[in-house]
């Protein structure tokens, strides 16, 4: 088939193209065209199709050719003087869709075109869309594919985690990085650029390989319902009286198991301390009504599993508690790049590394999309992005003077932590990144004083607790009122603990 085409760029033709399937016919192809080459060399021309044949041995996964094969498909393009155009995706565009061994791929769809069609259109692109049911990959013609920096202006490049595991993708990366200029910034551009090329290799590939994954373990699972069919058929002729008797092959399995579970959570006896032996639901029950004494409730939960104890004890004789569970509102979002600076170089960290650290989450824009375009970009003037794996570590770093503070009122002892047993270290806090629980005696001037250390938190790191959603628990011993007292001083909620 053939088209002829009118556009902004001039008139320029386009030649779908078969080739013989037949190997004693593929000459026939050849013949063909260089007739076509004849006829268009003095218009902008294009021939895109099946060419049922590979141009190099590497454009070929399993099998051989013969070397001629592809020298007389080379000669013939190189007679019409005409050249591929590149393409993204899956190498392969041909899959036999056989197994291991059997299986054969190779590259025989294509585009290739005179240099007066190149020269309309220089950035012409082929792309190898996925095959659904097909042996063949469908290819799309793109006849002014933007750049890659085009392509980013216009479409947020994201990085993927699955990418992480998957082969090349660190070499893509390593190059990229190697070939920078020493910019970081463009530096880190040419690294996203290289993903995105790389991703349309690699990922095509995944998609493919998927499929053709899928469409063998659809053909076993035909496979084996036949087999399982064919088995039942044979074992209902070889034992039908049984087979009748015992109906549901699980139904004695689920009775067995049942009656184990009704085994297993069953006392038939209890012996006492003087050796006497209680049988019966009536003797045990009875036994177990029996007085007992502090001694024997220690005993007994010390003998329990440590994941499945009872509600705690009271943490200290005489001491109410309460524990406050912070909720930061939009924590990373808040957090101010001066104040962060401040910290790494008090902690002592090389001033490079604190430059570098400070230019990765400073050097950040972003844009937004209204009604499918991509507005300009703006910068922040603080924050730190979720999701980048550097941000947690940042923020708890920061969190590190939240601590200080606290610590520095357990030492003056303006405040004081919990003890979950006779002996055990005091707890104060709990923290793990943005999420902070902290624990001090229920009294109204612990709590003012933890209110105080907040607010000077919110002032120097700018973060916001959410009252909202920030609550406190209190200890069983806690009287309502205290509890009421102290949630109103706060300004958070009571939750039950």
């Amino acid at each position: 088939m053939e088209f002829d085409f009118e556009g902004n760029e001039g008139t320029w033709r386009v030649t779908g193209f078969y080739g013989w399937p037949s190997v004693n016919d593929r000459h026939l192809s050849w013949e063909l065209l260089r007739m076509l080459g004849a006829e268009n060399g003095d218009v902008p021309w294009i021939c895109i199709g099946n060419f049922n044949e590979v141009l190099f041995a590497t454009k070929m996964k399993g099998g051989t050719r013969p070397q001629w094969q592809m020298n007389n498909f080379r000669e013939a393009v190189d007679d019409c003087g005409l050249r591929e155009v590149e393409f993204d995706g899956y190498e392969f565009t041909y899959d036999n869709g056989q197994e291991e061994e059997y299986n054969r791929q190779s590259r025989i769809d294509r585009a290739i075109g005179n240099e007066k069609w190149f020269e309309l259109f220089p950035r012409a692109k082929l792309t190898h869309l996925v095959r659904e049911w097909s042996d063949h990959a469908p290819i799309q013609l793109s006849l002014n594919r933007r750049t890659e920096h085009e392509v980013m202006g216009g479409k947020l490049f994201r990085f993927e985690h699955i990418w992480v595991g998957e082969n090349g993708c660190e070499d893509a990366v390593q190059r990229a990085w190697n070939e920078g200029t020493g910019d970081l910034m463009e530096t880190i551009v040419g690294c996203a650029e290289a993903l995105q090329k790389w991703k349309g290799i690699s990922i095509g590939k995944i998609v493919w390989d998927l499929r053709t994954k899928r469409d063998r373990l659809s053909r076993l699972n035909e496979d084996i319902a036949r087999l399982l069919h064919q088995e039942g058929l044979f074992w209902r002729q070889r034992s039908r009286a049984l087979w009748l008797q015992e109906g549901d092959r699980n139904t004695k399995f689920f009775h067995k198991k049942a009656g184990q579970r009704k085994q297993k959570n069953h006392i038939a006896k209890l012996i006492d301390d003087d050796g006497n032996e209680h049988v019966g639901t009536m003797a045990v029950s009875g036994v177990a009504k029996a007085d007992y004494n502090e001694e024997e409730v220690l005993a007994a939960l010390g003998q329990m599993n440590p994941l499945k104890a009872p509600a705690p004890m009271n943490t200290r004789q005489g001491d109410d508690h309460m524990a406050l569970k912070l909720d930061m509102a939009k924590a990373y979002d808040r957090v101010e790049w001066t104040f962060l600076e401040r910290v790494l170089n008090r902690m002592g960290f090389a001033d490079g590394w604190t430059r570098n650290v400070m230019k990765c989450i400073s050097s950040v824009s972003f844009t937004k999309k209204v009604n499918g375009t991509v507005t300009e970009e703006f910068r922040p003037s603080r924050g730190l992005r979720q999701g980048d794996p550097l941000s947690p570590y940042l923020f708890i770093l920061c969190a590190e003077v939240l601590l200080g503070l606290i610590r520095r009122a357990v030492e003056r002892g303006t405040i004081r932590g919990i003890r979950v047993a006779s002996g055990a270290p005091e707890v104060s806090h709990l923290l793990f990144a943005d999420d902070s629980i902290l624990f001090v005696r229920a009294r109204e001037g612990e709590a003012q004083k933890v209110k105080e250390i907040l607010t000077a938190y919110e002032g120097i790191f700018g973060q916001l607790v959410n009252l909202a959603k920030t609550t406190v628990s209190f200890s069983r011993s806690t009287r309502p009122d205290r509890q009421l007292h102290i949630a109103n001083l706060l300004g958070v909620r009571i939750v039950e603990g």
